[in-house]
């Protein structure tokens, strides 16, 4: 059957959930031949295409979950009462792959670069802490988790607040609002903030950044409010990877919600936003607009792609920090080791710049253009000025228009 599958495709088999590396055929050559690697390489195509694989592999995780409760993918794992974590957010609350305090404290140290240099430009700098499940939900672990002395989360918010820095500490809040919320503020099948919790995080969120920056901000409005006792996309992430034929009873009604924000009269400031995935549960999901904020806010994804849109972030982007009312800048305890993807050091620079340091900065990018360049040659010749003056104007123009753009 799994041969007759391969050729014919006569039942349609749903794709494994997750990252699944897809093995490609290689081409048959002399050398790979009396190697060993065509047959190896082919061995491993077939393994990983054979008719039904995906299907056997459910079944498999069926027998294996309904037998020993457990989970074949080892990023997953099954807490009491079926609370699903995920792997690298116990290590960070046991304090597994701890960083040493003098590593935090220098990523520490490039936030107060980069915050005091949005101070002196007028912006709002804020760092958003975001919940980590393991902490939340504790009591589900499946086994005790001792704590270890030293905690990246612990020593991370130690520094943050003996350097004084703007810091929601989402984490706190949320173990804080478990007390009293009427729905799970993070989902039982998923590994993020909730639907629900992110409407809660939102509307916190904007009443912070109205009272840093002294404006109006626009007010989140809920519209819609249900109940469902089974997890709608993406609170359902985690439970998804474990490839399962069946749906896990979660036993816990979960609050879905739609709303829409105030929006006359209202200031919409343009927010720069780099952070890891729980600023992307909010930026790529519909259920709430994005007209909170300017339409010229950008999202940073891991400091790796903008959105919208998608491209690839590069190092012309910090001009869209000229023009800013806030930047901001999310993460999760599990991703303290990487945190900053690379754009702690491009910010204290950036901020760290005085303006005629940015103007020889614009005036480098005029002579690495040579049309551009050119141009600005021409335009010297045209009224009989030095080169020297019309570049050195030209990138004080343009650096005044990045910002008050």
């Amino acid at each position: 059957m799994p041969i007759l599958q391969n050729f014919f495709g006569f039942q349609k088999v749903v794709k494994l959930n997750g990252v699944v590396e897809e093995v490609g055929e290689l081409d048959w050559y002399w050398d790979t031949w009396f190697n060993g690697a065509y047959q190896k390489k082919i061995d491993a195509f077939h393994k990983s295409s054979f008719g039904f694989r995906a299907s056997l592999i459910r079944m498999n995780n069926d027998r294996v979950y309904a037998w020993f409760n457990t989970s074949t993918n080892a990023e997953v794992i099954i807490g009491k009462d079926n609370y699903l974590f995920g792997k690298e957010y116990i290590d960070a609350y046991r304090g597994k792959g701890y960083l040493g305090r003098t590593v935090i404290k220098e990523k520490v140290d490039y936030l107060k670069v980069i915050a005091d240099g949005c101070k002196e430009q007028g912006k709002v700098f804020l760092l958003v802490l975001a919940p980590n499940k393991a902490a939340y939900y504790s009591e589900y672990l499946p086994h005790q988790h001792e704590i270890g002395d030293s905690v990246n989360s612990a020593v991370f918010l130690a520094e943050l607040k003996a350097q004084g820095l703007n810091v929601f500490d989402v984490n706190a809040w949320f173990l804080e609002k478990k007390k009293t919320s009427n729905y799970p503020l993070i989902p039982k099948g998923g590994v993020h903030w909730s639907h629900y919790g992110v409407s809660v995080f939102v509307d916190s969120l904007l009443t912070n950044l109205e009272e840093d920056l002294g404006k109006d901000l626009p007010e989140l409005l809920i519209d819609t409010l249900w109940e469902s006792d089974s997890l709608l996309s993406p609170d359902n992430d985690l439970e998804l990877l474990l490839n399962l034929n069946q749906t896990i009873a979660m036993g816990v009604n979960h609050a879905y919600v739609k709303g829409h924000y105030t929006i006359k009269g209202k200031y919409q400031p343009k927010v720069i936003t780099i952070g890891d995935s729980f600023w992307g549960t909010f930026q790529f999901l519909n259920y709430l607009p994005k007209d909170c904020f300017s339409s010229e806010s950008e999202y940073w994804y891991y400091n790796h792609t903008v959105h919208p849109g998608g491209r690839k972030r590069t190092k012309k982007d910090l001009h869209q920090l000229d023009n800013s009312d806030v930047v901001m800048m999310v993460l999760t305890s599990s991703n303290i080791p990487h945190f900053g993807w690379g754009a702690l050091g491009e910010l204290r620079t950036y901020f760290s710049l005085t303006d005629e340091m940015q103007i020889k900065q614009i005036i480098k990018e005029m002579k690495a253009s040579p049309k551009w360049y050119n141009e600005l040659k021409n335009k010297g010749i045209k009224h009989d000025i030095p080169l020297d003056t019309i570049l050195y104007n030209d990138a004080a123009y343009i650096l005044n228009r990045r910002q008050l753009k």
